[in-house]
């Protein structure tokens, strides 16, 4: 790489308006949406300031890494459930924030550069969220942060997605005859059981969100998603959130009502091609007619025939519905660095100990047997959930 290099740390809104139209030129994620990177910024108490890495290769601007500052708890998590919650100043980079073409050379820029802040004690550690496993980044962290000073255990997380073309039918193609068969005879039986009973709604313009919200919050509150602290919370951040799609023409909302009432929803953004699934959640007590399954194939219909969209990313983490319709796969680890004190290297061992165990609870059951359980737990805490939801 030419020696003319020099990255840039860009820490203030006014700093990053100067680079606003390169931006939104180099990102491909909607988390790295210049206006959506903005909004959640300044909703959040925790986070102090923008974080922002650009390379400049002879004064010209050709990658970026998009970060903030935080003052949050790090969850130390043993599967789902946080053992511990520490509070730290970290750097958190922005999933989907790697903007630009980031080679080896580039990566191991940045990574120097990062360490070098973190050994300045600028901050006390640095997560980089869901990186694609073997990636440039990623391989630069181990060439380029000290044994001690970054994670060992790698958690993998599985990434689907899937090629949307024009035609429903051809969607469906990727997944067996048998199963298509079973798929089509369920819609049949849905719409036979609540006939004239069912109403679908889109929801895409700007004035539409705060009835989106309301209307998905009430499916929400009972999902199991809820009980663990994930998944859609109806909040002045996540309505901020959503009219920045709706402006920018990228949200897509769908909520699923039997007799006037919603049961199942599915909200997502369209953003340059791909349609990023965001969020999911059906009422338990229909659980036994798939109303989420229902809804998708509906919206999949819609998204084949009334937009541009060419694929669709399932975002983070494994479920049958992602293994049954997506594909193509790729594996996805979270990556902390800390730095050199005494606490750093604490809080380092802390999360090795619970990843790693993780990791041998996971390799000592089958993965069907997991999926198994999970599935079963999912569902006891959606029906306590919408216990909960009914006594409010």
């Amino acid at each position: 790489m030419d020696h003319n290099i020099q990255v840039k740390v860009f820490r203030t809104f006014e700093e990053l308006e100067t680079i606003r139209d390169l931006w939104q030129a180099m990102v491909r994620h909607p988390n790295g949406d210049f206006d959506f990177y903005s909004t959640v910024v300044k909703a959040r108490a925790e986070i102090k300031s923008p974080h922002v890495f650009v390379l400049f290769q002879d004064n010209k601007p050709s990658c970026m890494l998009i970060g903030r500052i935080e003052e949050a708890p790090m969850e130390i998590k043993l599967g789902y459930f946080a053992v511990a919650q520490p509070r730290l100043c970290q750097l958190t980079m922005v999933y989907g924030g790697g903007a630009g073409a980031i080679g080896a050379p580039e990566a191991d820029i940045f990574l120097k550069s990062i360490g070098s802040l973190l050994k300045d004690h600028a901050f006390e550690a640095v997560l980089f969220n869901n990186l694609r496993a073997g990636s440039a980044l990623h391989q630069a962290i181990r060439r380029n942060i000290g044994v001690l000073n970054r994670d060992h255990a790698a958690l993998l997380n599985p990434h689907w997605t899937a090629v949307i073309s024009r035609s429903p039918d051809d969607f469906l193609k990727k997944i067996s005859r048998n199963h298509r068969y079973t798929l089509r005879r369920q819609v049949r039986l849905f719409e036979t059981t609540f006939a004239d009973k069912l109403a679908i709604r889109v929801y895409t313009r700007d004035e539409q969100v705060s009835v989106l919200c309301t209307d998905v919050e009430r499916i929400a509150q009972k999902t199991y998603q809820r009980g663990i602290g994930a998944g859609f919370t109806h909040s002045p951040e996540m309505e901020d959130r959503l009219h920045v799609h709706a402006r920018a023409s990228s949200l897509r909302g769908y909520v699923l009502s039997i007799e006037g009432v919603p049961c199942a929803f599915w909200i997502g953004t369209l953003y340059k091609g791909v349609f990023y699934l965001d969020f999911t959640g059906y009422d338990a007590q229909y659980h036994a007619h798939a109303p989420g399954i229902y809804l998708f194939l509906k919206m999949v219909e819609d998204l084949c025939s009334n937009t541009a969209a060419t694929s669709m990313d399932f975002g983070f983490g494994d479920a049958d519905y992602k293994r049954r319709f997506g594909d193509t796969r790729w594996d996805e680890v979270s990556v902390m660095l800390f730095e050199g004190s005494l606490k750093g290297l604490a809080l380092n061992l802390a999360r090795h100990l619970t990843l790693s165990l993780t990791i041998c609870i996971n390799a000592a059951v089958s993965s069907t047997i997991v999926r198994m359980i999970k599935k079963k737990w999912r569902m006891r805490l959606g029906k306590k959930q919408n216990l909960k939801a009914t006594q409010v």
